[in-house]
């Protein structure tokens, strides 16, 4: 839709680009994107798409989540859904209790090896 070639090198969104930077064509939005840049530069604009950034659980909350695994179990062998796709195996919502609690503590695993992973200071190599 925007590229002509595999290199993604050439296309109408290229031409655009092309053309405004040598001056052909002026856009009607360069005001607004002038003053946008300019108030981002002065103060950090949070925008408006971006995600929340999640906040400390409280402690009702971390209860919550460590149980939630075992009142799904119990909905499970209470209610027992059907599998429409048993063939495929288990699926999100219709899991049997051993793939619930594997995903709950795997979950806590790879987190916690995350958050300890050690990453590079930006422009340091090995």
């Amino acid at each position: 839709m925007f590229i002509y070639d595999y290199l993604n090198s050439e296309g109408p969104f290229f031409d655009r680009i092309k053309q405004l930077n040598s001056g052909e064509v002026v856009s009607k939005n360069i005001d607004g994107a002038r003053d946008y840049i300019k108030k981002s530069r002065e103060e950090l604009i949070r925008l408006t798409y971006a995600p929340p950034i999640e906040k400390e659980r409280t402690f009702l909350k971390k209860i919550k989540y460590e149980l939630s695994p075992y009142v799904n179990i119990l909905r499970w062998y209470l209610y027992r859904p059907k599998n429409p796709w048993a063939v495929v195996g288990p699926v999100t919502g219709i899991s049997p209790a051993r793939i619930i609690l594997r995903d709950h503590y795997a979950h806590k695993r790879y987190k916690k090896f995350a958050d300890k992973f050690q990453l590079l200071p930006v422009g340091e190599s090995w």
